[in-house]
């Protein structure tokens, strides 16, 4: 599900899209927070078009299937290894271009990978993997 809801956005971010909020939006995107594991958000980007969930860009919130959570969130910098010690991710896409834009604890700075780590009521982990070429995957 939440492969196929970056895809979602992907799609809206390439297309002209128009929102329920009323707004072409200069992007869209995933936003999740470890805060509450088991959801995340489909938002809008809204003015001042930040790249970055901001309240009431809301556009549809996914709740996990029970037993389901996310068990981390890591990113990579343009040169270094992954880091997987934040909370918060947003992943948005912008006309005209497929092309990730991966931020991470709410701040500016881009980064050239993410990984979503989801875990399953069984225990099992799988990964969603998006690359800033707007490849996603999942393993």
């Amino acid at each position: 599900d939440v492969g196929l809801s970056l895809r979602k956005a992907q799609t809206y971010g390439v297309s002209v899209y128009r929102s329920s909020l009323g707004v072409f939006a200069s992007s869209y995107g995933i936003y999740i927070d470890l805060a509450s594991n088991t959801s995340y958000v489909l938002f809008a980007d809204g003015t001042p078009g930040n790249g970055m969930f901001d309240s009431g860009e809301t556009l549809e919130s996914q709740t996990l299937p029970s037993g389901y959570r996310i068990e981390q969130v890591c990113v990579t910098p343009t040169s270094g290894a992954e880091t997987c010690a934040g909370t918060r991710i947003d992943i948005a896409f912008s006309r005209p271009d497929p092309d990730a834009q991966i931020r991470a604890g709410g701040l500016a700075t881009l980064y050239s990978g993410a990984r979503i780590v989801l875990r399953s009521p069984q225990g099992d982990l799988r990964s969603v993997i998006v690359e800033s070429s707007g490849q996603i995957t999942v393993h």
